[in-house]
Formats: C-alpha cells, sequence, structure tokens
C-alpha cells in the first residue's frame, strides 16, 4: 500500500511544482512514472524505518506517514537541486523515521491492526519490605 498519491503530492506542493519536477524533458508533459518511482522510494524508505517494529503492510496510513511520504518523495523529485526548505522537509522526514524505529514515536493501532484499541490502564502491583527504621530498632540512638 503506497504511503501517499502523485494527486496527494500535487495538493501539497502544488501541481505546478510537481509536473515540473517530473517532466523530463522539461516540454510540459508531467512523466507520472518519475512521480510513482519518487513515491516508491519514500515508501521503501519508511517501510525499512518500520519493518523492526510493525508488521507490514499496515493495516491504514495514519496522517504522519502520509506527510513524511510527501516530504521524501518531493526531495527525491528535486535530486540535487532542492532549496533548503525541501531539504530541511526531508531532513525532519528522516529523524520522525528514526524515532519510530527507535520506538520514540509509536503509529496509532488503528493503523497496525485495523481496529481502533480500547486504552489500557497499567496496575502495579508494589510490594515492599517492612519497615527497617522504627521506634524501637532506634530505640538509644
Amino acid at each position: 500500500m503506497p504511503y501517499t498519491t502523485a494527486e496527494e503530492l500535487r495538493t501539497r506542493f502544488g501541481a505546478r511544482e510537481i509536473d515540473a519536477l517530473a517532466d523530463p524533458l522539461r516540454s510540459g508533459t508531467p512523466d507520472d512514472e518519475i512521480v510513482g518511482r519518487a513515491i516508491a522510494d519514500a515508501g521503501a524508505l519508511i517501510d525499512a524505518h518500520l519493518a523492526g517494529r510493525y508488521s507490514l503492510p499496515l493495516a491504514s496510513v495514519p496522517e504522519v506517514l502520509a506527510t513524511i511520504a510527501c516530504d521524501v518523495a518531493r526531495f527525491k523529485l528535486w535530486h540535487h537541486d532542492a532549496p533548503q526548505e525541501v531539504r530541511d522537509r526531508y531532513d525532519d522526514a528522516l529523524t520522525q523515521l528514526k524515532m519510530f524505529a527507535l520506538g520514540t514515536l509509536v503509529l496509532p493501532p488503528d493503523a497496525v491492526t485495523g481496529e481502533a484499541q480500547p486504552v489500557q490502564s497499567i496496575q502495579t502491583d508494589v510490594s515492599t519490605p517492612g519497615r527497617i527504621f522504627t521506634r524501637d530498632t532506634l530505640h538509644g540512638y
């Protein structure tokens, strides 16, 4: 399942930018294969970061991954000429992917299982040894 689409890229960043980047000869005709390759590359990068923690493919694509996929695909389309803003968004996307890989960020449960998970409470059982210092054991000090 792709994390984003060509239409989503055009919506987020403007059709003019994406179509110009996808035009191999700058002839005015966008090449959907170029956009598709950038989207596939972004998906492969996301999968590589998530595979150690999550069973793939995901049941649904959370918005955070769609945003990351768009930022990565846009950077891939720019190649080496990316403006600083595009590079910064790409770097932020990589940072977030690393955080998912480390478990600092987690995906929503419904993205992983396909169904909403109830909120779980955590119960702990605490047991401690008896008091060491009491009035009787400290008598005379």
